[in-house]
């Protein structure tokens, strides 16, 4: 949801854009904006040039749950994360990128 309040503008965020900042498919993409377009939290509009693609924009009570929410969100992180130092994180993130990396490249053979 913070990907398209971010970045929707006027014209809405493609699905395909969507998959892409978040690295997962446009069939997960598909139905979690789906689950999301039912909540009321988002609308899907068919682009006007290109019949398979579909921009999503959120609606009002999209935003105003993101608005209520979201600082209790970043509050929690900050608090989770708040025990490492500042070596323990870029530690942690460099695994992270390091098990992402091995994700993407796939199961070995």
């Amino acid at each position: 949801m913070y990907f398209i309040l971010e970045n929707a503008g006027r014209r809405g965020v493609s699905l395909a854009e969507i998959a892409k900042a978040t690295r997962v498919t446009r069939a997960t993409v598909t139905g979690l904006i789906t689950a999301l377009e039912t909540s009321g939290y988002v609308s899907r509009k068919q682009s006007n040039s290109d019949r398979r693609q579909y921009f999503v924009r959120p609606t009002r009570e999209g935003r105003r749950v993101y608005n209520e929410t979201w600082p209790r969100q970043t509050a929690l992180i900050s608090d989770v994360f708040g025990v490492l130092t500042h070596k323990e994180k870029q530690s942690l993130s460099k695994l992270i990128q390091k098990l992402r990396r091995n994700i993407e490249k796939g199961p070995s053979k």
